[in-house]
């Protein structure tokens, strides 16, 4: 057999706390087989738990840079009632009876531990500070994983301690250690690796190909040099060309300015000048006026000649409307009261008669307030069909007018009132507009006459701005070809150097292929040696396993026969189960068969690792199964308890064993 495993038998004796979390002043006396603590919801049965552990192996979480309690243990369990921090537990191991005592502070570094041989009543220092590691042969990982079994933690995980006592590779020399072994093995095959940019082969591979390819390139870039240095000479000729024209435009320059300089020291060239400058101040002035009048800059908007005439005649036919609105209004008021008068005149003629006959009476009111009806009516009628048709036809001529003040003038200013003011300015600024503009048309045609006639002195052409431009396009030139003659250069010498270097790395190429096949040999003789040390480590890892299998599949068959035909482990201890002719992860299955499941494996564990048997802390571990498998359960650790010493804490009566 190749398993490691404890021969010494140990257990725990009693304990005393004297403040952890919130038991204070309390002791207990341990059975060797089972230990039911029993209590409600907020006893502290997991504190005392937790207490037996930290008294093993000290707190977790010590290095938690947060100093709060939900995230350091140490935090968590401080006295609440304050007093000393620590407490008492007796075991049994190796045949003797040993005391360890605990005080805690605040931090790690605070904290007294003291085994003492109650044997001898002396200290004993072999143990250290972590007495649960040198007893039980687990570090504080491997107990949790194992020995202390929690509710919230029932799952098992291997560790590298549980790897080393569950295998053969504790037997062997230290050199030969698998993990270091496959660590070294790894190093070199990442090292040397063709798949990892930085590998050796994958380096020498791609220098291969480069320079390989450059054989290719070299006629190419032979090719390259030859145009860099025809466009070099290229553009030392148009430089010379450029230098040429100036010259010539230069001596016409010359010859202009001369001309320029006769012209404008004349009397007439001076007078012409201040006559340009007072016809076009004049001008600005008159374009000005059609855009200060709105308060913005609204752009030219200088009217045009047609539309002001328009509007002289709109707003004449809008007068003659409003002339004959009048006039028929007063026309319509006279024939009105006309009317009215003959009726009344009527009425009263007919009232004299009455006494003739007194009939008469009657009708000449009828007759007179019928006759004013009609004439009301009519008179009315007439008025409202003419004064429509006149209205719409005014208010259309009346937003002509108003769109072409308004381009002008602010809203305020435009009224039907001031139409006749605001034509009146906008005819005498256009006038002053007009002839402003055609002034300054004047004045330039003399100024340009007068240029010509000095230009035509030097050449029949060409000016002396336009000599003087081409001058200075032939400059900006010349500028561009020496960039562009920079550039070339410094590409024309890339070239050269990468030239060099390709006829260079073609004489070494054989060198590095023979470089390359050594390295690859090396990588495939790594990869070969990794893979036979995997496959011999599962070789013995099975073997190892069998034990734990066969004790975890008798534990699962307590619960239900069929599921232990269904389940396997590993070399690594993980548990795979079949389902649907496929082996599948034991975390895919319900909670509550994971916790069967899990417990069955440690206890099995803990048989293989602890032959003569250990003290098992359990934390109410069957809360996640049903009454069934709970009823079974019991019976399992009530078995077990024959050989293993079980501490046992629950808040259900029916969970207890």
């Amino acid at each position: 057999m190749m398993i490691f495993f404890r021969k010494d038998n140990m257990y725990l004796v009693s304990c005393f706390i004297d403040n952890f979390g919130g038991l204070r002043n309390f002791s207990y006396e341990f059975s060797k087989g089972i230990n039911n603590i029993f209590n409600d919801n907020g006893w502290g049965k997991t504190t005392f738990a937790v207490f037996i552990r930290v008294m093993l192996y000290g707190f977790e979480n010590e290095n938690v840079r947060k100093n709060i309690s939900v995230y350091r243990e140490r935090n968590r369990y401080m006295p609440w009632a304050g007093g000393d921090y620590g407490g008492r537990l007796t075991v049994h191991y190796n045949d003797r009876d040993y005391l360890i005592i605990r005080k805690f502070g605040k931090k790690e570094s605070e904290d007294e531990i003291q085994v003492i041989d109650l044997d001898t009543n002396l200290i004993v220092k072999e143990f250290g500070n972590n007495p649960g590691a040198v007893m039980l042969g687990l570090d504080k990982e491997s107990f949790i994983k194992t020995v202390f079994i929690g509710h919230k933690d029932i799952h098992f995980d291997m560790t590298e301690r549980l790897s080393n006592m569950l295998s053969v590779e504790n037997m062997m020399d230290d050199n030969c250690n698998y993990e270091n072994a496959i660590k070294l093995i790894n190093s070199r095959i990442n090292a040397l690796s063709p798949r990892r940019a930085t590998g050796e082969i994958s380096k020498l591979e791609k220098k291969i190909c480069e320079i390989s390819g450059r054989a290719a390139e070299i006629d190419k870039c032979n090719s390259a040099i030859q145009n860099y240095r025809q466009r070099i000479a290229k553009l030392n000729s148009e430089t010379d060309e450029c230098i040429s024209t100036i010259r010539s435009l230069e001596d016409i320059q010359r010859k202009a300015i001369a001309a320029k300089n006769i012209s404008d020291n004349s009397q007439e060239a001076v007078l012409l000048r201040a006559e340009y400058e007072l016809a076009k101040n004049q001008f600005d002035c008159a374009k000005m006026v059609f855009v200060d009048r709105t308060g913005k800059d609204s752009g030219e908007k200088i009217p045009d000649e047609a539309a002001i005439k328009e509007i002289g005649l709109l707003q004449q036919k809008l007068s003659e409307m409003n002339e004959e609105a009048y006039e028929s209004n007063k026309k319509n008021t006279h024939l009105s009261f006309v009317a009215v008068l003959v009726l009344a005149v009527a009425g009263v003629l007919m009232l004299v008669n009455s006494q003739i006959a007194p009939g008469y009476v009657l009708l000449a009111l009828c007759a007179f307030f019928a006759g004013s009806c009609l004439v009301t009516y009519f008179s009315g009628r007439n008025r409202t069909g003419q004064e429509k048709k006149n209205e719409c036809e005014r208010n259309e001529i009346t937003a002509k007018i108003n769109d072409f003040y308004s381009a002008y003038y602010m809203p305020d200013e435009i009224s039907e009132k001031s139409y006749p003011m605001l034509y009146n300015e906008i005819q005498a600024d256009y006038n002053n507009y007009v002839y402003a503009r055609d002034n300054l048309t004047r004045v330039e045609q003399k100024v340009k006459e007068i240029e010509n006639n000095a230009g035509n002195s030097v050449h029949s052409t060409d000016s002396l701005y336009q000599v003087t431009e081409e001058i200075r396009l032939q400059n900006e030139k010349i500028l561009k070809i020496k960039d562009e003659l920079s550039e070339v250069s410094n590409a024309l010498n890339l070239q050269l150097e990468h030239y060099n270097d390709m006829m260079t790395d073609t004489a070494v190429v054989s060198s590095y292929r023979e470089e390359l096949g050594c390295l690859r040999h090396k990588y495939y003789i790594f990869e070969k040696t990794k893979e036979y040390i995997g496959m011999a480590r599962e070789a013995f890892n099975g073997k190892n396993v069998q034990p734990i299998y066969h004790k975890f599949a008798e534990y699962v068959a307590d619960f239900d026969a069929d599921l232990s035909k269904q389940l396997k482990i590993d070399a690594n201890a993980e548990v795979l189960v079949d389902a649907e002719g496929q082996f599948r992860s034991l975390r895919l299955m319900s909670q509550g068969y994971q916790a069967l499941i899990s417990l069955c494996l440690r206890l099995a564990i803990i048989d293989v690792l602890y032959k003569e048997g250990t003290f098992i802390i359990m934390d109410d571990p069957l809360i996640e199964l049903d009454s069934k498998n709970c009823v079974c359960g019991l019976k399992l650790l009530d078995r077990i308890s024959a050989k293993h010493q079980i501490i046992y804490f629950t808040c259900e009566e029916i969970r207890c064993i």
